[in-house]
């Protein structure tokens, strides 16, 4: 099932067709442009000539679409994809009546919603079901490579601990904040003008509220995380993201490079980079059987991990593989991994405080 997508990643979901997934899909939302957009591409990925999916759409739209939902329940799962201030009621009724959730990021923005994440994951664990966060970027094969290589202490070592203007590890995804005008607004919503009502409107522009940054220490060690979001991604490329971790041995990064992150592990020692670059290949000598392909390159100041062409799928194919995991799951949900758990509180603890404190400072005098 699918409850009010307003958002194209509840399309992505259904790019592929996923072993074990009735093809079948009842569509649970209000009678909206959000739901034409969400159907047209439907069709358009059970009509592409490679390889085209066979989803068969049951629509149940209008303004009672949510006591339907709830009422009728013709399947075991939903995914959520739209609209964020409601996003966490959704999920918690899905939940409580019995439904595994499937839903895109953000769960909740306001620090005064916790509780409802608290309880929608206690829900899950007292019904057996999976509540699970759509991260794609688990799947990208330069963030699980980085990953493994900030495990093995003869890599990375241990972390280091930083300081606030040189954290020991460093996330970031990479735009510049602009405001949108009112051109700009319709090319993206396909509206003639902001609507009436509209905040963050100043003249003839909208002010995006979508950047910030927040300095975080965790265990000791200084964590700064920035999200940037532009009107449009840079030429030949499409969302892209730094993460730098930095330890005593070396320097693990993920850095965007002719729009495509690249893998590199920089020495702290430059009297080390020999054994750095032994330790690289021996791993990259490791991975063959899961990361065919992948090598160590000596580019001198910095070893390279070489991705092949096959491994790197692309963001959108990445919902695939997120959605077999998610399927893995819920065919076992006692099986997963408490972490995810602390790990999904942990985040939104830290987000939804960022914001608060943020707020408090745009209306300081």
């Amino acid at each position: 099932m699918t409850l009010s997508p307003g958002h194209f990643h509840a399309a992505l979901v259904h790019k592929q067709m996923v072993p074990g997934v009735h093809p079948r899909v009842h569509v649970y939302a209000p009678l909206d442009g959000d739901l034409l957009a969400h159907l047209t591409r439907i069709a358009g990925f059970n009509s592409r000539p490679d390889t085209p999916t066979a989803w068969e759409l049951d629509v149940r739209a209008g303004g009672d679409f949510l006591c339907r939902f709830l009422q009728e329940q013709p399947g075991n799962t939903v995914v959520i994809a739209g609209r964020n201030r409601p996003k966490i009621d959704l999920i918690l009724a899905a939940l409580s009546n019995g439904l595994h959730v499937l839903a895109d990021k953000p769960w909740v923005i306001d620090a005064a919603d916790l509780p409802k994440l608290e309880e929608a994951l206690q829900q899950a664990d007292l019904r057996d079901l999976v509540a699970w966060d759509m991260m794609t970027e688990r799947h990208e094969v330069t963030t699980a490579l980085q990953r493994e290589l900030l495990r093995d202490p003869d890599v990375f070592g241990v972390p280091l601990a930083g300081t606030p203007d040189e954290p020991g590890l460093v996330l970031e995804a990479s735009a510049w904040p602009t405001p949108l005008d009112r051109q700009e607004f319709a090319a993206v919503t396909g509206l003639p003008d902001f609507p009436p009502g509209l905040p963050n409107v100043s003249g003839d522009r909208l002010l995006y509220a979508g950047n910030g940054t927040a300095m975080v220490r965790l265990r000791g060690v200084h964590v700064r995380l920035t999200a940037l979001w532009d009107y449009e991604a840079q030429p030949g490329c499409g969302d892209t993201h730094e993460a730098v971790a930095r330890g005593t041995v070396s320097r693990v990064e993920v850095r965007p490079d002719g729009g495509q992150p690249e893998l590199s592990v920089v020495a702290a020692d430059p009297g080390r980079h020999a054994e750095v670059m032994a330790a690289v290949e021996r791993r990259c000598n490791e991975w063959q059987g899961m990361f065919p392909g992948v090598a160590a390159r000596d580019l001198g100041d910095r070893v390279r991990v070489e991705v092949p062409d096959h491994l790197r799928v692309g963001h959108e194919a990445h919902f695939a593989a997120m959605v077999g995991e998610f399927a893995r799951h819920f065919r076992n949900p006692r099986q997963v991994p408490a972490c995810e758990g602390v790990n999904l509180l942990t985040k939104y603890f830290l987000t939804t405080r960022a914001i608060e404190i943020a707020r408090v400072k745009q209306v300081r005098p």
